[in-house]
C-alpha cells in the first residue's frame, strides 16, 4: 500500500531539499542546515547514530551554508562565506569525507584542502566540487574512475579532474560524475548503462564530452543516468 505523504515540520523558509537513501536535509534562507531520517553512519550530522523523524540541526556549523548535497549515506555543504570551504559528515568507508574519520562522522568536519567552492556534489561514495575559475576537485571511491583524473585509485585527498577548466556545475550519480561548461556537458566514471552520454558504455577515468548537448542550462545524475 502507498505511503501518503508528510509534511516535515519546518519554520522556516527553504531555498532547497535533498534526499540520501534514508535521510533527507534542507538547507534555509537563513544559510542554516536541518536533516532527519536515517542516521545509522550519523548521516543527520546532529552527533549521534539515532534515527530521526523530525528535522534536526547539524553541529559544528556556525556559517550561513550556501549549498547542500546528500548521498547515500553521507552530506556535503559548502559554506556562503569568503574562504567558501566544504564540510561533509556520514558514512567514510570510502574516505566520501575528505578528512581522517575512521567508519562515518556524525558530526560535520572540515574537507581538507578545500576551499573557494562554488557547487558541490555527492556520489555513492565519493564527493566533488567546483572551483570558482572553473576546475573540479574530487576524491573517495574511484573503482570506475568516478574521480576524474585518470586513474583508479581512490582516497581522501582531494585531486583535479583531468582536463576541466571551465565547469560551472557538478553532479553526481552512484559511481559516475558530470559537470557543466557553459553549455557543453563531459561526464566520467561508470558508464554500463551509457550514463557518460558519449555513445558508448565502456567506463572513463577522464572526462568525455556528452554527445548532442551545446545549450544545457542544468545537469543532475540519478544512479545509473544523467
Amino acid at each position: 500500500n502507498a505511503t501518503r505523504p508528510r509534511r516535515a515540520t519546518i519554520a522556516e523558509r527553504l531555498q532547497d531539499v535533498v534526499g540520501g537513501e534514508r535521510h533527507t536535509c534542507a538547507l534555509t534562507d537563513a544559510g542554516t542546515v536541518l536533516c532527519w531520517g536515517g542516521n545509522n553512519v550519523g548521516q543527520l550530522g546532529n552527533g549521534t547514530t539515532d534515527d530521526s523523524p523530525t528535522p534536526v540541526s547539524i553541529m559544528n556549523v556556525t556559517e550561513p551554508v550556501a549549498r547542500i548535497s546528500a548521498s547515500a549515506s553521507h552530506t556535503c555543504i559548502l559554506f556562503d562565506t569568503p574562504s567558501q570551504n566544504v564540510y561533509c559528515w556520514g558514512s567514510n568507508s570510502f574516505e566520501q569525507l575528505g578528512y581522517a574519520f575512521p567508519d562515518y562522522s556524525s558530526i560535520p568536519g572540515q574537507v581538507a584542502g578545500a576551499f573557494g567552492a562554488v557547487d558541490i556534489a555527492t556520489g555513492d561514495a565519493h564527493s566533488c566540487y567546483v572551483v570558482g575559475s572553473g576546475i573540479v576537485i574530487c576524491w573517495g571511491n574511484n573503482a570506475t574512475g568516478q574521480l576524474g583524473e585518470g586513474s583508479f585509485m581512490g582516497g581522501r585527498t582531494p585531486r583535479t579532474v583531468d582536463g576541466v577548466t571551465d565547469a560551472v556545475e557538478i553532479a553526481a550519480g552512484r559511481a559516475h560524475t558530470c559537470a557543466r561548461q557553459g553549455g557543453t556537458v563531459s561526464c566520467w566514471g561508470e558508464n554500463f548503462r551509457g550514463q557518460l552520454g558519449n555513445g558508448m558504455t565502456e567506463g572513463s577515468g577522464t572526462p568525455v564530452r556528452v554527445l548532442g548537448l551545446d545549450d544545457a542550462i542544468a545537469i543532475d545524475a540519478g544512479d545509473s543516468h544523467t
